[in-house]
């Protein structure tokens, strides 16, 4: 009987430092090493030392590595993952045009102002075989504005695993507020600063508390500072460097998401996990997903914002049943998500 070989896979993503298209390319590589030979190519070394050994050993750095590992090892498909990655290591697989390709799109992409950028892209989808997308409106965006047919795009929905949280020693609660969680990275369109602004606005007299959560080396905290000084709330506003299950309902009662161009956001999956409330701005997939639960606006306005909340936290009374929240998180734990992204290699990989 023939030996069977495994088809070889290359992901390729600018480092491993944690957000969150860098959690699902873990989550994904972690899933497809089980059925292919896969190697990682990253633009730079960030996030590597924190990595399980086993999978450091798959890895390599550099575009001018990546060239020479396509042309000795010849995997058979080459995964993308973010703009830079695609475009750097896009233009270099060119020269390869048997190599299969699939580009993903993490997030919205109209944020992108840099023209040249957003033409390298249209000019690689021409070459690349699918894209995939992890919401309808990111899928819709590269239908309309990008002019990807339809047939070239699937859906991969974000994971989130069933991991429990550790408690954290470090982490001091003061839970006779009422305590807010705020996790994504510090870049301008995730809306830290209009979080800022619409809590200047609350007329509440409820004793509230924002924890920023976010890597230090990544998060500006001392811009957030320096803003919520000027509020005369800078002794309201924490920053947290990781998760831990302090930060669970009831220590923590919501999750906010005011960022603009979210497509299928983590952050909020990871506000379910930890049977948080969700405030969020009505971007992406994200109304779709929450099914009416939670408060979810259409506005950038911070005082229209602050009216919202305020209505929305008096109503609040109750939590949302625990039950209701593991419903909406449930199918985005499972591994069978990734079986669409398995089919789709298979159907690149048929000799």
């Amino acid at each position: 009987m023939a030996k069977y070989i495994k088809k070889k896979i290359t992901m390729c993503i600018n480092n491993v430092e944690k957000g969150g298209a860098e959690k699902q390319f873990l989550y994904i590589y972690d899933y497809l090493k089980d059925h292919y030979e896969v190697n990682i190519i990253l633009i730079n070394k960030k996030g590597i030392k924190n990595l399980d050994k086993n999978i450091k050993k798959k890895i390599t750095v550099g575009f001018i590595n990546y060239f020479f590992f396509v042309l000795n090892k010849k995997p058979d498909v080459v995964l993308f993952f973010l703009p830079k990655t695609y475009i750097l290591f896009g233009l270099i697989s060119l020269i390869f045009p048997k190599l299969k390709k699939i580009m993903f799109r993490r997030s919205l992409n109209y944020y992108q102002s840099n023209f040249i950028i957003k033409y390298l892209e249209v000019f690689l989808h021409k070459f690349t075989q699918l894209i995939c997308s992890n919401s309808l409106a990111a899928k819709k965006e590269l239908i309309d504005n990008e002019k990807v047919s339809n047939e070239k795009i699937f859906i991969l929905k974000n994971f989130i695993d069933k991991e429990k949280y550790k408690k954290s020693t470090e982490l001091k609660i003061n839970k006779k507020c009422l305590n807010f969680l705020c996790t994504s990275n510090f870049i301008d369109y995730k809306g830290h600063k209009l979080i800022l602004e619409t809590f200047n606005n609350l007329k509440t007299k409820l004793n509230w508390r924002i924890y920023f959560l976010g890597k230090k080396s990544n998060f500006n905290f001392n811009l957030i500072k320096s803003i919520a000084k000027k509020y005369n709330f800078d002794h309201k506003v924490f920053h947290i460097n990781r998760l831990s299950s302090n930060i669970k309902y009831p220590n923590f009662k919501f999750g906010l998401l005011f960022s603009k161009n979210e497509s299928f956001p983590n952050a909020i999956l990871e506000y379910l996990k930890l049977n948080l409330d969700v405030i969020a701005y009505n971007t992406g997939d994200i109304k779709r997903l929450m099914k009416n639960e939670g408060l979810i606006f259409n506005t950038r306005n911070s005082q229209k914002i602050a009216m919202k909340m305020e209505t929305y936290l008096v109503k609040k009374r109750k939590k949302t049943k625990t039950s209701q929240l593991n419903k909406i998180i449930h199918p985005y734990q499972n591994k069978k998500l990734f079986l669409i992204l398995k089919n789709k290699i298979d159907s690149l990989c048929v000799d």
